[in-house]
């Protein structure tokens, strides 16, 4: 029970939970320049999966959502946000003005994943 006696939940996966940091990426100032394409497939997805290969980065997703500020999201294995700060500072789409981050303090149930 809690302090006001209402029940707590609690189930086993709860002791698994782990912090992770997520990474928003928004769309930059350059986003819609022509360019875009290219530097996203030929320069920030070989870092991000330089960074997946390396265990820097358990997922990332890209959004569907044209109308949205939104380009991704992404999560990090640290909780270490300027260890963060450096991995998305070396992002080439970031430092090319694609992509602006927000980096975000989050938990996870160890050994989740997408069906």
């Amino acid at each position: 029970m809690n302090a006001d006696n209402t029940p707590q939940f609690n189930h086993p996966d709860l002791a698994k939970l782990k912090p992770y940091l997520l990474v928003l990426l928004r769309k930059g100032e350059k986003y819609l320049e022509p360019e875009t394409n290219n530097i996203i497939r030929n320069e920030h997805l070989p870092y991000v999966f330089k960074l997946k290969e390396q265990g820097l980065m358990s997922m990332t997703m890209p959004l569907r959502e044209p109308e949205s500020e939104f380009a991704a999201l992404g999560i990090l294995n640290t909780t270490d946000k300027a260890v963060a700060n450096n991995i998305m500072l070396n992002d080439p789409a970031v430092q090319k003005k694609v992509f602006v981050f927000e980096i975000l303090n989050s938990v996870g149930i160890q050994g989740d994943s997408l069906l």
